[in-house]
């Protein structure tokens, strides 16, 4: 008799996140929290395969961060979760003071 098992573990991303940016840069340092994962048997591994670990930053616009939750019978698992870091700091300008430029007649 053979048994084997060909459950995949079961993996659960946190939701989406949305964050502005950290005032005068482009990116913010977002914290979440890890995903979590169980199996029939035993969970060998939990990896990030593509994205951010937590608290580090991400860059603006959209990061897909994707785990994937293997078990000792290397059957695996992955979920997703999107970052969006928008940017809501509006632009500065700083003009240069009014010049007095002198004329010269008869040119």
């Amino acid at each position: 008799v053979t048994v084997s098992d060909r459950e995949v573990p079961r993996i659960t991303c946190p939701a989406a996140i949305t964050i502005t940016t950290a005032t005068g840069t482009c990116a913010r340092a977002v914290s979440y929290t890890l995903p979590s994962a169980a199996d029939n048997c035993q969970v060998q591994s939990t990896v990030l395969v593509a994205g951010g670990l937590p608290n580090t930053d991400f860059a603006q616009g959209v990061t897909t961060v994707t785990y994937t939750a293997t078990d000792i019978y290397n059957n695996n698992q992955s979920c997703s979760f999107t970052v969006t870091v928008n940017d809501n700091e509006m632009p500065k300008i700083t003009c240069p003071p009014n010049a007095i430029v002198p004329m010269d007649f008869g040119v």
